[in-house]
């Protein structure tokens, strides 16, 4: 049986041993709304799905539709991380930007077409 989006969000967050504070405090939301979508009380919000294909380079194929693999990849990353949520921090580009008060506009575009295609994509699957 094919796993829903609120197991997926369960699976990527036991998988970076975060708890579900730390896992929701990455990305801006409560300790709550991280519960609530993992026992399946509500479905992500938008503001989730956005934040966790942000912070933790999640493709949205993934997160939607289970669709492998589950992280994006990126040839400047680091041979010796085989999975992106495992690097620190710093190494994920936008975090990098914020923490430099810099956002280079190539990355901004990037990072908005794919929030554009994850949108487009909510959109179909709820029937808009």
């Amino acid at each position: 049986m094919k796993s829903t989006v609120n197991q997926r969000i369960k699976i990527l967050r036991e998988s970076l041993n975060c708890s579900q504070r730390e896992f929701a405090e990455t990305i801006g939301v409560v300790q709550k709304t991280i519960w609530q979508v993992e026992t399946e009380e509500t479905m992500p919000s938008y503001k989730v799905l956005v934040g966790i294909i942000g912070a933790y380079q999640v493709r949205s194929e993934w997160l939607l539709e289970g669709v492998e693999p589950m992280f994006k990849t990126d040839e400047k990353q680091s041979a010796s991380h085989s999975y992106p949520h495992l690097a620190e921090t710093e190494t994920r580009p936008l975090a990098v930007a914020e923490k430099e008060g810099v956002y280079a506009p190539a990355i901004l575009k990037k990072y908005l077409q794919e929030m554009a295609d994850l949108l487009e994509r909510i959109r179909k699957e709820i029937g808009e």
